[in-house]
């Protein structure tokens, strides 16, 4: 489903911006963040479209955290083989 705030949507399936997007997630991971614009350094036309799916990401990280929060915790206890 595409935002109204995305430029681009069709980009967004370009598996480059796909490939970008794990770049910036996991240097954010390893606490070495870089920005969406050093990492289209090489091919500017993909910066609106990865910024969107920073965007997008950023949304459905929102998303989840307030489901987690509203989701009880279940413990189940697991039949024992005899």
């Amino acid at each position: 489903m595409n935002q109204p705030d995305e430029k681009n949507p069709e980009e967004l399936l370009n598996p480059k911006v796909g490939e970008l997007l794990d770049e910036f997630l996991i240097a954010e991971d390893l606490g070495s963040p870089v920005s969406a614009e050093e990492l289209c350094k090489e091919n500017s036309g993909l910066l609106t479209a990865l910024q969107d799916a920073i965007a997008r990401q950023r949304r459905f990280e929102s998303l989840k955290e307030d489901l987690d929060s509203q989701l009880p915790l279940v413990y189940v206890e697991l039949p024992t083989k005899s």
